[in-house]
């Protein structure tokens, strides 16, 4: 049986992690969204209310990581 990864649960231990980082110290939060019809997507939040949407639709935990840090950096 193929085990479903909670994307959640990724996304806030990324959260913990980024703010660590320099990168990363500006941001506020990452909010994950299912958006039928456009897919699954994650909006990271700075301090200044910018917002950066970022498309994971299809991603596996690991390839969204990838994806955010990406962005982020």
């Amino acid at each position: 049986m193929l085990e479903v990864e909670d994307k959640k649960n990724i996304l806030y231990n990324l959260l913990q992690s980024l703010k660590a980082t320099r990168a990363g110290k500006d941001i506020e939060d990452i909010i994950y969204y299912n958006i039928v019809g456009l897919g699954e997507c994650v909006d990271v939040v700075y301090n200044t209310g910018f917002r950066r949407r970022i498309d994971v639709t299809a991603d596996s935990g690991i390839a969204m990581i990838r994806d955010i840090c990406k962005e982020v950096y």
